[in-house]
This record gives structure tokens, C-alpha cells and sequence, in this order.
């Protein structure tokens, strides 16, 4: 009797065992219960990745309504995703639909994503000011903040371009050692395209 209540307590040790390597493994590896992305979730990150090109404009026309059908799904599919709102709003502003772009934007970067804010900033950076009248989508104090904030997240082009406004004036308040410090980050963690030597020759004119 004494041998099989040790014979079904190794049972049991064996079971909790087993248990706790798959609730290690769900954790590390593959969450449980955690559902795969659907293809427009898929198709419409895809799309972010690589946009289409504009070379041939009947392709990029195409390319483009595709871009906004699967993002538009993809929201549907997956509301809490911030890079889905991303992909979306560039698809938008794409198309030349700036003004529903930007809640879009906004909504992800409340979210802490840090290419929604960068991308905040450079909607009022690339605002057309020759036309009078014309509506500010974004203020200049909304595009500092953004700025400034996916930089604190770390976002390596915003550290950059943070970096040379502060050293400019532009957009943001001229300050000097504050271009110095967000260089030096940039030197750590530069942008895509861009070398640590060409950040260090620009950092020592700051100097």
C-alpha cells in the first residue's frame, strides 16, 4: 500500500512537473491562449514594412487601395494594436487624406508608440505653409512634444533630428547642450542609413 501511494505521488510529481514546463515554455516562447494575427493584420504590417513604390503610378494606385483595405480590416480585426493605427494613417496620408491620418496617430501614440509620434512631428514638418488659410493638421507645440517624446522612447531618427533642431532652432527652442546630449545618443544608437561617423563629424561642429 505504501508502494503504490509513492508509486502515485511520483505520478503526481511527474504531472506538476510537466505542467510547470509548459506554463514556462507559454511564456517564453508562445503565450497561451494568445491568438495568431489574422492575414489583413499580417498584410496591412507588411505593408508598413514596405510601402508601395511610386515609380509606376497604375502599381502604386493599386498598391495603394490594397494598403487601405487590409489596414482598414486589420483595425477591425486587432483595435489595440498600435502599429496597425501606424500603417493605416500612412496609408492615409498616402492617399492624401492627412486629416484622418492624424487621430490615428495620435491614439497610437498615447499608446507609447514612438513612429506614431515621430510621425506626428513630421506631418507638421512637411505642412504646406504657402497656402494661405490652409489648415495646421499639427502646432508646432504638439510636434516639439512628439518629437521630444519619441526621442525619450529611444526612437533613433527622433534622437537625431532632435539633435540638429536643437542646434538649429527649429521647431524646438535652440539649445545647445541639448543638441550635444541627444547626439551623443544618436552616436549610440543611430538611424537607419546613417553612420555613427557621420553623427560624430556633425557632434563636433556642436562642440
Amino acid at each position: 500500500m505504501m508502494q503504490a501511494w509513492v508509486e502515485g505521488m511520483s505520478s503526481m510529481a511527474r504531472l506538476s512537473f510537466a505542467l510547470l514546463a509548459l506554463s514556462l515554455w507559454c511564456a517564453a516562447v508562445a503565450p497561451c491562449g494568445a491568438q495568431t494575427p489574422s492575414a489583413n493584420v499580417r498584410d496591412c504590417l507588411r505593408y508598413a514594412a514596405s510601402p508601395p513604390g511610386i515609380d509606376n503610378q497604375a502599381a502604386f494606385r493599386k498598391g495603394l487601395a490594397d494598403w487601405l483595405a487590409v489596414c482598414k480590416q486589420a483595425v477591425l480585426d486587432d483595435p489595440g494594436d498600435p502599429r496597425i493605427k501606424v500603417s493605416l494613417a500612412r496609408a492615409l496620408s498616402a492617399d492624401g487624406q492627412r486629416a484622418a491620418a492624424i487621430p490615428l496617430l495620435r491614439a497610437a501614440g498615447e499608446q507609447g508608440d514612438a513612429e506614431a509620434l515621430y510621425e506626428i512631428y513630421e506631418t507638421h514638418k512637411s505642412y504646406d505653409r504657402s497656402e494661405v488659410g490652409k489648415p495646421q493638421l499639427v502646432t508646432r507645440p504638439e510636434a516639439e512634444r512628439s518629437l521630444r517624446k519619441a526621442a525619450e522612447l529611444g526612437h533613433p531618427y527622433s534622437m537625431w533630428i532632435l539633435a540638429v533642431l536643437l542646434d538649429r532652432g527649429e521647431t524646438v527652442k535652440r539649445d545647445p547642450a541639448g543638441a550635444i546630449l541627444w547626439a551623443e545618443r544618436a552616436v549610440a544608437k543611430p538611424p537607419k542609413d546613417t553612420s555613427p561617423a557621420d553623427i560624430q563629424v556633425r557632434l563636433g561642429h556642436f562642440l
